[in-house]
């Protein structure tokens, strides 16, 4: 899986909150970070924004019989249940692969 991080310049310094922006349909993880100008935000607030891939990316995905859209189209990490369990799951899940 992909990432684009951008740590504010107090990041060396101390610990901050984390924001996991999940882009939508056919976004790559570059496209928030190089489109939405959050990082004037990002240094104002001393929070780290983490950017991940969400769409599986293989030549197969298109042709392949599980998949309803063609490549590069934005998936959920983990489908919802009644108890919001997956987006803690979802959370841990980047927050382990990140090493943040």
């Amino acid at each position: 899986m992909k990432f684009a991080i951008y740590l504010p310049d107090t990041a060396k310094t101390q610990k901050l909150p984390v924001l996991y922006w999940l882009s939508g349909l056919t976004c790559t993880e570059q496209n928030f970070i190089t489109k939405s100008g959050f990082q004037r935000y990002a240094d104002e607030q001393n929070v780290i924004v983490v950017a991940p891939d969400t769409s599986p990316r293989s030549e197969r995905v298109a042709d392949d019989d599980a998949y309803d859209l063609g490549q590069g189209a934005g998936f959920m990490l983990m489908r919802l249940n009644p108890l919001g369990q997956s987006i803690i799951k979802c959370m841990t899940i980047l927050s382990k692969s990140c090493l943040i």
